[in-house]
């Protein structure tokens, strides 16, 4: 058996999506009575590291290649973080409006999760042909 095949049923790593499927199905994912999945989840905060630890361990062993991020890119992510946690420091949320929230925090992240893409188009340009649309195969490109 191969250890990470392509194929599911020789993938030892399948299980992992079958048991999120399990727990989706089965509303261990929500708790506030709708599909969309909770802060307050148990299952949902353990499966969110789950995979963030599996992924960093497994390119530590080399079974996925480290691959550097584009600096602009992590720099990008960097003041998406600290920038709120210096608001939070200085302003009174309570007296500037939602609108105004929206352009401080969803600002640098919409600015952040779009250079990510526009940086990783040429690390992932290979698997476009498996997209099933074109327009999908173009997404990122101008």
């Amino acid at each position: 058996m191969t250890f990470c095949s392509s194929s599911n049923e020789s993938n030892i790593l399948f299980a992992f999506s079958s048991q999120f499927g399990w727990q989706y199905e089965s509303n261990r994912l929500f708790t506030n009575n709708t599909l969309t999945m909770s802060l307050d989840s148990w299952w949902a905060a353990a499966n969110y590291y789950l995979s963030v630890i599996l992924f960093l361990a497994a390119v530590d062993v080399g079974i996925i290649p480290h691959v550097s991020f584009p600096a602009n890119s992590v720099e990008q992510w960097q003041n998406c973080f600290v920038q709120p946690k210096q608001l939070h420091k200085t302003i009174d949320e309570t007296i500037i409006g939602d609108k105004m929230l929206d352009s401080l925090y969803l600002g640098p992240m919409w600015s952040a999760y779009i250079t990510s893409i526009n940086d990783a188009l040429s690390l992932v340009e290979s698997k476009t042909v498996f997209l099933p649309s074109n327009l999908e195969r173009l997404f990122g490109y101008d």
